[in-house]
């Protein structure tokens, strides 16, 4: 159940964020807005593969010492917030 938990909220901070930075109020995070476009297929889709992306350079780059696995964290995370934040804005 735990982690189910952890899962969805993983899930829904992505689009809580993307409405935080739009509105600029904290408590908009925390919308029904929120949860209504997370639970999209576009979202969902994207989500999806921006995790494996993120993944990938994670694995990719962590064979490199010490500094690999950063690199790779921040390369698959910019794109990741990046898709999830283009399609949040374009689902309506």
């Amino acid at each position: 159940i735990a982690f189910a938990l952890l899962m969805l909220a993983c899930y829904v901070m992505y689009a809580g964020i993307a409405r935080y930075a739009l509105t600029d109020k904290f408590k908009y995070a925390f919308s029904k807005e929120v949860w209504r476009k997370a639970f999209t297929g576009k979202y969902f889709m994207v989500w999806f593969i921006g995790l494996i992306y993120y993944c990938i350079w994670m694995l990719l780059l962590s064979f490199i010492p010490f500094i690999g696995g950063a690199i790779g964290g921040f390369i698959g995370a910019v794109t990741l917030y990046t898709l999830l934040g283009q399609a949040y804005s374009e689902i309506k």
